[in-house]
């Protein structure tokens, strides 16, 4: 199940990355099946949470510090990698960063609401300046809510 998940993992990052603005279209043929590697991704996901919940999370509390540290262990990082690539990129290649997927407006409260997980939220989207897979962050954090049910 490890191995289908990072093989699904890798399908989505080809995905991302074979966007003809980033590579002028050498990885096209190897991302067409992204969007189905998201939903195998997603779904082995909820597997693998129910398990730990199931097996390691002995109450709602351990359960939500085991999650958060998960997240967090991937979003910081994120972010502060998106932060630093596109000032890098806008300085090499300003030209990409004109297309509509990046957005930098109010950068502190854009890197806030993306921090804290609230960047999906109702008819708000404050997309995380061009890192537009990390939306999926915040559907993760609200799912937690979710999934401690077998402990009340």
């Amino acid at each position: 199940m490890d191995l289908l998940r990072l093989f699904a993992a890798l399908m989505v990052f080809f995905y991302h990355a074979s966007a003809e603005r980033l590579n002028g279209q050498w990885l096209s043929g190897i991302g067409s099946f992204g969007h189905d590697a998201v939903i195998v991704f997603f779904v082995l996901s909820g597997f693998v949470i129910a398990y730990i919940t199931n097996q390691r999370s002995s109450d709602i509390s351990s359960f939500i510090k085991s999650r958060l540290a998960r997240l967090y262990s991937v979003a910081i990082p994120a972010l502060l990698f998106t932060v630093v690539a596109d000032n890098v990129g806008i300085y090499l290649t300003p030209d990409i960063y004109l297309a509509p997927y990046y957005q930098d407006s109010y950068p502190l409260a854009r890197f806030v609401h993306n921090l804290f997980f609230i960047n999906e939220l109702w008819f708000t989207s404050w997309r995380a300046f061009s890192n537009g897979p990390f939306w999926s962050l915040s559907y993760e954090f609200f799912t937690m809510l979710y999934l401690p049910l077998p402990f009340i």
